[in-house]
């Protein structure tokens, strides 16, 4: 939602918007990157010890939220190029997209299973 509210405040000639709200973005990427990783670790740990069942898929988690990092810092770092920072922005947004998507679909799945 943030990326296409940043994109339309361009579009309609508003970058001191784009500027302020892109500030707020960039200390909730800080946020996630942070909080990301711990999640996932107390998640894992957690179902590890109530259930036993390992944590499979711990390494891409955590391997998803470094290059999330990676490619949003290369993108503030190149805010003066703008063709240059939308993709970069995009490609962050696309690689910490998969888990929310992978949930909905399981849960999905889960629901359908379930009738």
């Amino acid at each position: 939602m943030l990326f296409s509210v940043q994109v339309a405040l361009i579009g309609n000639g508003r970058p001191d918007l784009h500027r302020r709200l892109g500030m707020a973005g960039a200390g909730l990427a800080a946020v996630m990157v942070v909080l990301g990783p711990a999640t996932a670790l107390f998640v894992d740990a957690a179902r590890y010890s109530a259930t036993g069942r390992t944590p499979e898929f711990l390494a891409l988690q955590l391997t998803d939220i470094l290059a999330f990092a990676g490619l949003t810092a290369a993108a503030l770092l190149l805010r003066a190029v703008p063709a240059a920072h939308t993709r970069l922005m995009l490609l962050g947004l696309i690689y910490i997209s998969d888990a929310g998507f992978a949930r909905l679909l399981n849960g999905a799945s889960r629901r359908e299973s379930l009738r």
